[in-house]
């Protein structure tokens, strides 16, 4: 993760200007520099800095983060002192540095600490989901008629099974190995089921920013005020798989 840059220059006696860079991810193998200026017409106080950091990056307003000048941790209880000994030089230069960390970063031991877990077990469940009635003779909702031109249940369920024949047509499901490929089949699945249910929405690779952490989660299943995060765990070792999506949880 690329650290940002905070440099503080004074400009006349009791005046402040604060100019902010960071390097920011452009792509996989590019970084490019953000820079930002703020004026003070005295030294800032705590709450000041802080709220200049978040209006130059708007991430920050999410994203905890941390300010380091010339190697020193800046807080709250020692910043007003150090504001006056940064106003005797010329330039002081530190960093802003993010605490969220991408998702495929987190490791087994922090995801613990933040979910406030100390152990973890799993285990294979016997019992069936409990699952609604289906009632092949239903009709669907008016907005789902209207659009998709299915009028019952039956209808629909009949529309996911085409949709899953088309894709497994000339390939077998078990050569979907890519993360693409195992989409195709868990689309139609999903967002059908979302149809059948009513009152749910599917959002599918969704950009989350957190105090935390950062990233795009695979499918977000919305229901009123609800969220709930859709991961795959194989059956043939599902912890392991977890392991790899502790960020998201």
């Amino acid at each position: 993760m690329q650290p940002s840059r905070v440099t503080a220059v004074p400009a006349v006696e009791s005046s402040l200007t604060i100019n902010l860079a960071k390097q920011q991810r452009a792509s996989d193998s590019q970084t490019e520099l953000i820079e930002h200026s703020v004026d003070f017409a005295k030294t800032p106080e705590w709450p000041e800095l802080r709220e200049a950091v978040e209006r130059a990056f708007h991430e920050h307003e999410i994203e905890e983060y941390m300010i380091m000048v010339c190697g020193q941790l800046i807080t709250e209880n020692n910043w007003k002192r150090l504001a006056q000994e940064y106003r005797e030089d010329h330039q002081v230069t530190g960093e802003v540095i993010s605490l969220a960390k991408p998702f495929p970063e987190y490791e087994e031991q922090h995801a613990y600490g933040h979910l406030g877990l100390n152990r973890h077990s799993a285990c294979k469940d016997e019992d069936a989901f409990l699952t609604a009635d289906i009632d092949p003779h239903k009709e669907l909702r008016e907005d789902v008629i209207r659009d998709m031109g299915l009028k019952t249940q039956g209808d629909l369920l009949e529309h996911i099974g085409r949709e899953l024949a088309l894709r497994c047509l000339h390939n077998d499901p078990a050569e979907h190995t890519s993360q693409f490929g195992k989409q195709e089949l868990i689309e139609p699945v999903l967002f059908g089921v979302a149809a059948l249910a009513g009152e749910v929405d599917v959002i599918s690779d969704l950009s989350i920013l957190g105090k935390l952490g950062k990233g795009k989660v695979d499918y977000v299943i919305q229901y009123k005020g609800f969220y709930i995060v859709v991961t795959e765990a194989k059956w043939i070792n599902q912890w392991e798989t977890l392991q790899e999506h502790f960020g998201q949880l």
